[in-house]
């Protein structure tokens, strides 16, 4: 979606209106609270962004920004990201599993991720702030944890996760 806020444009013009009055500040000795005003713009753009729901997609990863959505991936996914956002994500389709791991990254919002039942899944999981729960159901809140499937069977293909979670929450279900 190109809305006016993704924009290249939007954000030059922004950037001169920023330096002409900081300039016009300096210059004629004005007291304008130029960056307490900029903050309140950017909570009112993102306030509205986040009402409307704006919906983004990257080119090789997914990403779920200011909406909710689901994703199915398939052998050609890399990865998928989801801020300010909720998304169900279905991982039981990946047939052979790739050989590069599946980077899954939440920020300031809540990830379902389906991992095949039964399946030699390793997961590493960094959290700040944020939850990140196994399938066996241990979570993480802070820091990094590796979780293997406990059944882990030599020479079979495994199913390598990287999940990045800061202040947001991803739970993983066995399906």
């Amino acid at each position: 979606m190109n809305t006016w806020f993704f924009r290249r444009s939007f954000w030059g013009m922004l950037l001169i209106v920023i330096g002409s009055v900081w300039l016009i500040e300096n210059v004629f000795d004005l007291d304008i609270p130029l960056f307490s005003i900029l903050f309140s713009v950017a909570l009112i753009v993102l306030g509205v962004a986040l009402i409307r729901g704006y919906r983004v997609q990257g080119n090789t990863d997914g990403n779920t920004v200011f909406s909710e959505g689901s994703h199915t991936f398939s052998a050609s996914d890399h990865g998928h990201s989801v801020i300010f956002g909720e998304a169900g994500i279905d991982l039981t389709s990946l047939s052979p599993f790739p050989a590069q791991p599946i980077e899954l990254r939440c920020v300031f919002g809540e990830m379902r991720v389906r991992v095949p039942a039964g399946a030699n899944i390793e997961v590493n999981a960094e959290a700040a702030f944020g939850s990140v729960q196994m399938p066996d159901g241990n979570s993480l809140s802070f820091g990094n944890r590796r979780y293997t499937n406990p059944l882990l069977a030599e020479g079979q293909p495994v199913l390598r996760i990287n999940i990045h979670c800061v202040f947001g929450s991803v739970v993983m279900i066995s399906a």
